[in-house]
């Protein structure tokens, strides 16, 4: 545990201390207060997600719903990572009580299979709550760190009560029927929560899941005979699919979609989002509106073989059209979206006196309707530049700059 410890460490921190210890200037760490990686890593990446304070100049809340024990089961995040909780959550309590059993009597496990129950049902509980109780800063795909263990509990658990299931006498067989019914209930919910999106799924897990139970029920009253064994296995076969159909196709789906990028989720378009649209804010953006084409056609015709063909204020969420869409050399003021101190007005003055700059585009903040990362309190650390464009230099009325885009000016007008 030491040697993996260690080798953790290294592999995961040695960026950070490359950054932390290098000598002389080094450029802005976006995303932190201070320009420091460790800021970034601890605080705004780091504890702010899960206690919330990640600095003055971020204010966006994340698209997880509100904190809670039930946050993995709500309308935000239930279809992501929920599917296969509720049986997680039978299958834990069932090995907390044989555990149990087994300290009284003296008979416990082998430390292989102890480590392994500790190890992924530790994980599950450990970051379900993490999750669960986070602050701020909370987005959807965060819950696939939940899914190794979550896979492995479900696989262990679902093995342990087929094997239960086998045995004659007792009463532990009924646990298997149970975690498929629980399931499949579970997976009813989930998908009537939107039914215009694979509504019809629910009725094939259902007709797939209440097939398996009665299958299991009479394998187990018929406990003798070729019949037995055939509808045993058969039942074992359509419990994994009811199971694994809904998150399967839910999977699937978000997999062959060309929608998902950097925020990947499932299910129905903007679910995760609370009703956002389903390309999240920073998501890439389309081609160039003629607006947008006018505005960089103007600079690249008049920039004059200047480094910095464009700076946009409101970071690279801002000027991601001009990024992607453009060869020109665009600056997007203020890192990721618009908050960070960088550059400053003094660079930014620098940039124009030395002639490395000339046209600024102050963009229009929540253009979209919806805003973005940082950009309720955008104002607040990019007025200093935006107030230093408006008095040292002047608007370009030209009427085919005009528009939603922003405000266009140029730096060297006098």
């Amino acid at each position: 545990m030491l040697g993996a410890g260690v080798v953790l460490l290294a592999s995961a921190l040695w960026w950070v201390g490359l950054v932390s210890f290098w000598p002389g200037h080094k450029p802005y760490i976006g995303g932190s207060t201070d320009g420091s990686v460790l800021n970034l890593v601890i605080g705004y990446n780091g504890l702010g997600r899960i206690l919330g304070h990640q600095g003055s100049h971020r204010g966006h809340g994340g698209y997880g719903g509100g904190s809670g024990i039930t946050r993995l089961f709500g309308a935000q995040l239930g279809g992501q990572i929920s599917w296969l909780l509720p049986l997680c959550v039978l299958v834990l309590i069932a090995v907390a009580l044989a555990a149990l059993h087994q300290v009284r009597s003296g008979q416990l496990l082998e430390p292989a299979r102890r480590a392994g129950w500790f190890l992924w049902g530790g994980w599950l509980v450990l970051v379900g709550l993490v999750l669960s109780c986070a602050q701020k800063g909370f987005h959807p795909y965060y819950t696939t760190e939940l899914a190794p263990a979550l896979a492995a509990v479900t696989a262990a658990g679902v093995v342990a009560m087929w094997r239960h299931y086998r045995q004659p006498g007792g009463y532990h067989w009924m646990l298997l029927p149970a975690a498929v019914t629980l399931s499949v209930g579970w997976a009813w919910v989930l998908v009537s929560r939107d039914t215009s999106w694979y509504g019809w799924l629910r009725y094939a897990v259902v007709a797939v899941g209440a097939l398996a139970v009665v299958l299991l029920v009479a394998g187990r009253v018929f406990r003798t005979g070729a019949l037995s064994t055939g509808m045993c296995r058969v039942a074992g076969v359509l419990s994994g699919l009811a199971l694994l159909l809904a998150p399967g196709v839910w999977s699937s789906a978000a997999g062959f979609s060309s929608g998902g990028g950097a925020m990947a989720q499932a299910g129905p378009p903007g679910r995760a989002w609370g009703g956002a649209p389903a390309r999240w804010p920073g998501a890439m953006a389309g081609d160039l509106t003629a607006q947008q084409r006018a505005i960089v056609a103007y600079a690249q015709a008049n920039s004059g073989g200047r480094p910095i063909t464009l700076a946009v204020e409101g970071g690279a969420m801002a000027a991601q059209a001009y990024l992607i869409h453009s060869d020109a050399a665009v600056v997007g003021m203020g890192g990721f979206s618009g908050a960070d101190p960088a550059p400053t007005v003094a660079t930014l003055a620098q940039w124009v006196q030395r002639g490395q700059l000339r046209f600024v585009l102050l963009s229009s903040p929540r253009r979209d309707g919806h805003g973005g990362f940082g950009m309720v309190s955008q104002a607040a650390v990019s007025a200093q530049r935006t107030q230093w464009v408006r008095q040292h230099c002047a608007s370009v009325s030209a009427p085919e700059l005009a528009g939603r885009a922003g405000v266009f000016y140029d730096c060297q007008a006098g």
